[in-house]
């Protein structure tokens, strides 16, 4: 062999391609993971549950309000930006192009209505105003059938939004164009695997193996207190896209344990992703959203609203101390001593025989220093 030809180095074996995802995902599970968390502290506090994503521990007493800030700042982003659903428009440069240009026009908008992307765009958006990045994958359907008469033909442009939980980079790289990899990961039932012809023979040999009766591997669920526990037949799909010296190749496995799609050097050779951030991450994987901003803000707000409340309702229920000489009947009136227009009978001065706790009173402060946390917020 002359000495300009490169030996050729040898394809890996399926074991070893799985082996290298593998320690890809759990490498940049590692550096996603406070991005992670926080994103979905995030998502929880925005669904009205802000309590359970910083695990309080409160006693059963206690009222915990939930003023919900985040919300307020991601609605407001949102309302600001997204007044219209409006595609691009081309503009020729030349009167040679004009004509070309009111044709693909006409194509472009008919792909925006009808591929309903005016929609898909504004969930993008409501995903980058809390989180501070949105996703959305664009492909192609090659057995979608598309037109009408003269016009049909096959195949189809795809477009999905994909959850920023649900998708990692190259940690190493400063932007996805510069990146190794990219990968989403979602966990489906078998019937929805089993749909798709892609993968149909290569996970019913997989089954039969018998490896589909449940899996323990589970993805990140930071800051949830809710089990993510592994759940008869449904399984963890992960879609690959890896670059080469020849290009990208796309690669699909169930929890790395078997390749069920492989497609390599995909055209154009480029990732399938547009990432949408409502404010530059410099250097980071994600970035720090407007809601990420006043989060701890919000949380002493309804924190301070909490303790105010949960004071005056415990001056209304505070806990009795009875003079045994009293002779009151200790089982009716603990059970009733609390409610107006009762009569109790005691054997000595009424206000001898029962004495009431006094909890400290709260801060005259306490107002103002929630009105600067309302002002922080609404100023951020």
């Amino acid at each position: 062999m002359s000495d300009d030809k490169k030996s050729k180095k040898p394809e890996l074996t399926e074991h070893e391609q799985l082996a290298k995802l593998k320690d890809k995902y759990e490498l940049a599970k590692e550096y996603y993971a406070r991005d992670q968390r926080r994103m979905r502290m995030l998502e929880m506090t925005d669904n009205g549950d802000m309590w359970r994503a910083i695990g309080s521990d409160f006693p059963a007493y206690q009222i915990l309000p939930d003023t919900n800030f985040v919300s307020y700042v991601k609605d407001n982003i949102l309302a600001s930006l997204y007044t219209t659903a409006k595609s691009a428009e081309i503009i020729p440069t030349s009167e040679d192009d004009r004509e070309l240009c009111t044709k693909l026009n006409l194509v472009l908008n008919n792909f925006w209505s009808t591929q309903n992307v005016g929609y898909k765009q504004f969930q993008a958006g409501e995903r980058a105003a809390l989180l501070n990045l949105g996703i959305t994958q664009v492909g192609w359907n090659e057995h979608e059938y598309s037109g009408k008469g003269d016009y049909a033909h096959k195949g189809q442009v795809v477009i999905r939004n994909i959850n920023p939980m649900n998708f990692m980079r190259d940690p190493f790289s400063s932007c996805l164009e510069e990146a190794s990899w990219c990968c989403t990961y979602e966990r489906l039932h078998k019937s929805v695997i089993l749909a798709d012809e892609r993968y149909r023979d290569k996970f019913k040999e997989w089954l039969k193996k018998g490896d589909g009766i449940g899996e323990n591997e589970v993805f990140p669920n930071y800051g949830s207190t809710r089990e993510n526990a592994a759940q008869l037949d449904h399984y963890n799909l992960f879609r690959w896209w890896v670059k080469t010296p020849d290009g990208i190749d796309e690669i699909h496995t169930v929890s790395h344990d078997v390749i069920l799609y492989k497609k390599e050097n995909i055209k154009p050779s480029v990732f399938p992703f547009a990432e949408l951030y409502c404010n530059s991450p410099s250097s980071g994987l994600v970035g720090i959203s407007g809601p990420a901003k006043i989060f701890a803000n919000g949380v002493a707000y309804n924190l301070m609203n909490s303790l105010a409340l949960t004071a005056e309702y415990k001056q209304q229920r505070p806990p009795k101390f009875v003079s045994a000489q009293s002779g009151l009947n200790i089982a009716a009136f603990t059970r009733y001593g609390s409610e107006a227009d009762r009569t109790f009978v005691v054997n000595q001065d009424a206000e001898r025989a029962v004495h009431y706790h006094q909890f400290p009173p709260i801060s005259a402060n306490i107002n103002n220093v929630m009105q600067g946390l309302q002002f922080d917020i609404q100023n951020v």
